[in-house]
Order: structure tokens, then sequence, then C-alpha cells
């Protein structure tokens, strides 16, 4: 298969893996847990969020209950707008899905397949859909995997290289 079909392939695949989160994220009721974020996390002070000043109820990912505090800020409360964040989550998930399934091998079929193992997986697409923080870790933790700093080349020194900022921003 040329270079050129298989990239259309690939693409197509990621398109649809896009067009179904968001089209489960939209449609979706919103559930306990993210109403327990909405309600409990995202109007407390920055400071209380990330210091746990007042009590520490569960389901506090820092990260994404900052994220959601920016979103519905912005752009107002809905369910859909509290789920942008691990939306984000789901493009970088489905950018560096792209990324190691190219590198797994060099045969496309198993570029294919292995993609569709990255999108197929029942949990990611749980995680992808709702607000509870696991979409947005789970990207930006195969992001840390797809991007490595032995990638770079030699003359390009960075003090944070982009595999170890999302690595540390996937623990929030």
């Amino acid at each position: 298969m040329n270079q050129q079909t298989e990239n259309r392939i690939l693409a197509g695949i990621a398109a649809l893996f896009g067009v179904y989160i968001l089209i489960r994220a939209y449609n979706l009721p919103i559930t306990v847990d993210e109403a327990s974020t909405a309600i409990n996390h995202v109007p407390r002070l920055v400071v209380d969020t990330l210091f746990y000043e007042r009590e520490a109820n569960p389901n506090n990912h820092i990260l994404n209950t900052l994220l959601i505090k920016i979103t519905t800020g912005i752009f107002g409360w809905h369910h859909f707008i509290v789920r942008l964040p691990v939306l984000i989550g789901g493009a970088l998930y489905a950018w560096a899905a792209i990324q190691l399934s190219r590198r797994i091998s060099s045969f496309s079929p198993v570029r294919i397949l292995a993609l569709l193992l990255f999108f197929g997986n029942p949990y990611m697409l749980e995680f992808f859909s709702f607000a509870r923080g696991y979409g947005l870790a789970a990207g930006l933790k195969i992001r840390n995997n797809s991007v490595r700093p032995s990638s770079l080349p030699d003359s390009q020194s960075m003090p944070i290289s982009p595999s170890s900022f999302s690595g540390r921003h996937s623990l929030f």
C-alpha cells in the first residue's frame, strides 16, 4: 500500500473516532461524577483546587477541574462545555495514537490494525466522552509515549521537553 493511501485510511479512522466521541460528549446526559466536579470543585478558588484548602472530596482531577473552570468561564454552563477538556485529551490521544501506530511497524496493515486497536478500546472511548479527567490524562500520557526526547536532534536543546511536560501534567 502506498503512503498516501495509508495516510488517508489513518486520517479517516481518526476522523471517525473524533466524530464518535463528539457525538457521545454532546448527546450523553451528565453523570453524577461530572456533576460532582462541576458543583463541588469548579466554583472553588484556584488555590483551593490546587492545595485542597477546603475538604478534599473525591473526583478532583486538578488539571481537568481547572480547564473546566476556564471553559465554563468563557462559554457558560452546558454539559458539552464541561467536557471540552476531555475532548482536548481525545485529540491528543488521536494524534499520538497515529504517531505510535506508525512506529510499531513498517507494514501498512499492521499500522492500520494498531490504530484500530488504539481507538477501539472501550475504556478509552468511555474516558473521552465524560468529564472525569481520565481522558485528558490518557491523552497526555500517550502523547508522552509518542514524543521521546531522543527523537530530537542533538543541536536542539530544550529546558523542558514536550515529553516531560505532557508526562508531568498527565499526573494531575
